[in-house]
């Protein structure tokens, strides 16, 4: 039964925002299920990355979260190479939720960490929601001591953060960067 819907991208992307908990994880079931064809999942990944996008109404947070694992759980591989601008523009929108999905796109893209614009980092770890700041501490801590070497005003972000749980979270990579270069110790102090 699965296959008579694999092309129809708008039934898919319907039927995962539902307002029916079951039905949408039903969809989840069957879209990790399937082999698409590479260029039904490119063009289905774009749909969903453009409904991510319009995400608005405020009752729609959660949603935006679930779909948000949904792509991660069907798309995988596709997101490494995910284009950046669309990346960007997730982690502009105005839920946190959606920020997060962009973290963790970012987490496993083939882009390295250390090639990320800096106010990537700084967006989320100034986020509200501690799931949005989480992803920014795990991307924090895939940058190479070196890197961090270069990126005094990130680090420092990192420091004095409003949030405890980023300054706390942060603390032992700190260690690691002193223990590395004493000089940076004395530039944090």
């Amino acid at each position: 039964y699965r296959a008579a819907f694999v092309p129809h991208t708008d039934f898919w992307v319907a039927v995962c925002i539902l307002p029916f908990e079951d039905v949408r994880k039903a969809a989840r079931d069957a879209l990790t299920g399937i082999s698409f064809i590479p260029e039904q999942s490119k063009t289905l990944l774009s749909r969903f990355i453009d409904q991510m996008l319009v995400f608005s109404d405020e009752n729609d947070i959660d949603l935006a979260a679930e779909l948000g694992e949904t792509i991660r759980l069907t798309f995988a591989p596709l997101l490494r190479e995910l284009d950046m601008t669309l990346v960007l523009k997730l982690l502009d929108h105005p839920f946190a939720t959606v920020q997060a999905f962009a973290g963790h796109v970012l987490l496993d893209h083939s882009t390295p960490v250390d090639q990320l614009p800096e106010s990537v980092l700084q967006k989320l770890i100034a986020s509200g929601d501690e799931r949005a700041r989480s992803v920014g501490v795990r991307l924090f801590g895939k940058l190479p001591a070196a890197a961090l070497m270069t990126k005094q005003d990130v680090v420092i972000s990192f420091c004095i953060s409003a949030h405890s749980d980023v300054r706390q979270a942060v603390r032992p990579m700190l260690e690691k960067l002193v223990m590395y270069n004493v000089e940076f110790g004395s530039v944090l102090a």
